[in-house]
């Protein structure tokens, strides 16, 4: 176990304290991309047509502290990490199926770094799946309370709210690596 004085010690240590920034600043910047709307609908319109749901339950509420707030404000992160911890998901479970996938595996550093950049890009679809799910659901949600926000959107403003809604996510997998690599992770 260790020990309050072992922890003291390497906080005092400039490297940790680099590595404590680091995540502090990506945080930041999550915070920051929590608040960018998708384009779907006018914002102010949005906001107040979830926040009215998010009210009426306690699920919403919820979901939306899971999400860190970006339910709450129709955010380019809704979708947030769950494509690329599933497609890790995937990914891990076809390597036990796959016995190419598992010699890739185990063939050292070079083996891992070919299969986290396959990692990377199942996310991809994954992403535009769940992005379009999330945009499904949340405009049945919002037709069904009788607001208007989501009425008819056009096939170019699906498109666009998928495709910012996709790389919001995959713009957190990158900053989540990034976490990993020079912060603490």
């Amino acid at each position: 176990m260790m020990s309050w004085k072992t922890i003291l010690r390497s906080l005092k240590s400039k490297d940790m304290q680099k590595r404590i920034l680091i995540v502090l600043g990506l945080i930041v910047v999550y915070r920051l991309l929590a608040h960018i709307p998708a384009p779907l609908a006018e914002p102010t319109q949005m906001k107040d047509a979830i926040s009215a749901l998010l009210d009426q339950t306690d699920l919403g509420g919820f979901l939306n502290l899971l999400s860190g707030g970006a339910l709450a404000t129709f955010s380019i992160v809704l979708v947030g990490l769950s494509p690329f911890i599933t497609a890790i998901i995937v990914i891990q479970l076809l390597t036990k199926a796959i016995p190419k996938l598992e010699e890739l595996h185990k063939d050292g550093e070079s083996g891992r770094r070919r299969i986290q950049q396959w990692t990377r890009l199942v996310t991809v679809p994954l992403a535009i799946v769940q992005s379009i799910a999330f945009i499904f659901i949340l405009r049945q949600t919002v037709v069904a309370a009788g607001t208007t926000a989501l009425a008819d959107p056009t096939a170019l403003e699906w498109i666009v709210a998928v495709a910012s809604m996709s790389a919001g996510s995959i713009l957190l997998m990158w900053l989540g690596e990034l976490m990993t690599e020079q912060g603490i992770g």
